[in-house]
């Protein structure tokens, strides 16, 4: 199994599965969440205790860089089945925040390297259908994750579309028959491949296909969603696209969605399809349409229920707010506050923490760095570590980033297992009871499953989070970050200046006091003759085995499904379920239940409907599911 020859840069990563355990089929396409180089996101994904890689990387430049070879499986989208059959691509954003835009130039050659991918693995065509069945998949089609960012899935179907014009082939959604055909000529490409010409005479075409996707043309992206509809798309009725937790039924017929909007109509529930589109909406829906909806045919319904577990927010990772976002964000409440963005960055990456969320944290416990409580500016103390309440000051540190470190190691104790990667300096490392608060939502005690965590005070995890999205959603000014680089330059020149005439002054001293060095130098070689007979040093030598590096457990999502388990719309086994979800998925017990006594009362419902119920789904966090059957 060959690599692309289209790649520019490699840095094989320590974080995959080798071999893969199935023929590639697939292209799974991801974004990195920032404007990272190719050496950048290689650097991401180079330390074993990341435990996340991905086969190949596309910068806004267009250069490849190849993470983990083909053969072998990337650790890419919480989902082990997906990523066995996938080659796994992340791309670079030319704009955090907002939709996450794509430049051309990286969409260009993100098409380029996925149509190399079809060629050289006989994919006979890439099929976008909206759901996990397609031959290109994305991130959140297994993970509560807003990967790959609204503008790239929007572009979904252009990407298929485009390489399958490459290919020579028109495919639609479950169009095995034109797939099939299409086989053929992708074997005749596969030459061209070869000498590194995969996208043939269309790579002409790349740019000016990336002109037409920047331009945005909505016949085109319309055609392209209205021909990939699949048969099975799931009607979620919520508030908002992106508000899960508002989730209240997930539907397979369109016209039970309506009903299940329209019974909440009040409250602002809505009905959306698989990428997030709005199906429709009580408050403005017209009547030919909601009549053509409702016309759907009614005999042999089937219903799938869909029950999903509140999206988490893991603290480790990369951060995703820049060192301006933090500066202004900062700036605009204390003026007078420390510069310390760039640290944060720095110090959680060394510690694979995510520096946005500890800067966030330091802003709650300090009151944005105004100090007002037991903790003094002087401390270099952040977080609070030590402080008690009562009056109790806490910890000092010697400099601010020492303090930064502190605050990064104390979060990883309290996020995993994992040892840390430089020195030990957090004076409390050892009292914390390691790996009991994954995500920032449980940082607080009183949200906590388990009962434990960094704070005591009700809502910390949120209130870490209305900051952090409040950064996120900062406008910042580049300019204005060099603008800065600059002034801190020109104070450093002025400190070296004020060093060299002190030290001058300190050479005049020092001549003064040579002679008087000279006769107590004298005076010391004699006493030193007198005691020449120096003492045996005896120096203890301690041996340490070398650990040996275990290949981390693959965090790959639990599938277990059982014939049988529902019948009559009423869930047959709940109390056996109940068992089997609480010891495969991670949350609390207590929400578990909750959502399956959920899925229960809406069975039964069904049943009273006259409708059969054919899958109830349990969905949490990092891509674990039960599905019932």
């Amino acid at each position: 199994m060959s690599n692309s020859p289209l790649v520019d840069y490699t840095r094989i990563s320590p974080n995959s599965t080798n071999p893969r355990k199935h023929k590639i089929g697939k292209i799974t396409i991801h974004h990195m969440a920032g404007n990272l180089s190719v050496e950048s996101c290689g650097n991401v994904f180079a330390p074993a205790s990341r435990q996340a890689s991905a086969n190949y990387g596309v910068g806004t430049d267009g250069r490849i860089g190849l993470y983990v070879d083909e053969e072998n499986r990337a650790w890419t989208s919480s989902n082990a089945d997906n990523d066995n059959q996938s080659v796994t691509i992340e791309i670079a954003n030319d704009q955090s925040g907002g939709d996450w835009h794509v430049g051309d130039v990286a969409l260009a050659s993100l098409i380029d390297l996925c149509t190399d991918i079809c060629i050289r693995n006989d994919i006979p065509a890439l099929v976008y259908t909206g759901d996990a069945t397609g031959s290109l998949t994305r991130h959140n089609m297994f993970a509560a994750t807003a990967c790959p960012g609204p503008y790239l899935q929007s572009k979904f179907p252009y990407i298929a579309e485009e390489v399958n014009r490459r290919l020579g082939v028109q495919a639609k959604a479950g169009d095995a028959e034109t797939a099939s055909a299409a086989s053929a000529s992708a074997a005749s490409a596969s030459a061209a491949s070869a000498s590194g010409a995969s996208a043939s005479a269309a790579s002409a075409s790349g740019a000016s296909a990336s002109a037409a996707s920047a331009s945005g043309t909505a016949a085109s992206g319309t055609a392209a969603v209205a021909q990939t509809t699949p048969a099975n798309v799931i009607y979620r009725v919520r508030k908002a696209k992106d508000n899960v937790l508002s989730q209240i039924g997930a539907f397979t017929i369109l016209p039970n969605a309506i009903a299940e909007a329209d019974r909440n109509k009040a409250e602002g529930y809505k009905v959306f399809d698989n990428d997030g589109n709005l199906a429709y909406d009580p408050a403005t829906a017209e009547g030919d349409a909601k009549t053509a909806a409702l016309s759907q045919n009614e005999e042999d319904r089937t219903e799938v229920i869909v029950m999903q577990y509140p999206a988490l927010t893991l603290i480790t990772g990369t951060a995703i707010a820049s060192v301006q976002q933090m500066r202004v964000y900062l700036e605009k409440i204390n003026p007078e506050a420390p510069d310390l963005a760039e640290i944060y960055l720095e110090e959680g990456l060394a510690e694979g923490i995510r520096g946005d969320i500890a800067f966030a944290q330091s802003c709650l416990e300090t009151g944005n760095f105004t100090f007002k409580g037991d903790v003094k500016p002087e401390q270099n103390n952040f977080a609070g570590i030590g402080a008690v309440g009562g009056g109790a000051p806490g910890n000092s540190f010697p400099t601010p980033q020492i303090g930064v470190r502190v605050q990064i190691q104390h979060l990883k104790a309290y996020v995993n297992k994992e040892p840390l990667l430089g020195e030990c300096v957090d004076p409390r490392f050892q009292y914390v009871e390691r790996g009991v608060s994954p995500y920032v939502e449980w940082l607080g005690q009183r949200e906590n499953p388990l009962g434990k965590g960094w704070a005591t005070g009700g809502d910390y995890g949120p209130k870490i989070l209305r900051i952090l999205n409040a950064i996120l959603a900062t406008e910042a000014d580049e300019d204005a970050a060099i603008s800065k680089t600059a002034e801190t330059e020109q104070a450093a020149e002025a400190a070296e200046a004020a060093e060299a005439a002190e030290a001058a002054k300190a050479t005049e001293a020092a001549k003064a006091t040579e002679a008087a060095k000279a006769t107590e130098a004298a005076k010391a070689t004699e006493a030193a003759k007198a005691t020449e007979a120096a003492e045996a040093a005896v120096g203890e030598v301690f041996a340490q085995d070398e650990l040996a590096e275990a290949e981390p457990e693959e965090r790959s999502p639990e599938e277990i499904t059982v014939d049988n388990a529902v019948a009559g719309g009423v869930i047959v086994d709940r109390d056996y379920w109940l068992g089997v979800l609480i010891g495969t998925i991670r949350p609390d017990p207590a929400d578990i239940k909750n959502l399956m006594d959920q899925a229960h009362t809406k069975a039964q419902e069904k049943k009273k409907e006259k409708k059969k119920v054919i899958e109830i789904h349990i969905q949490a966090p990092e891509g674990y599911e039960v599905v019932v059957k």
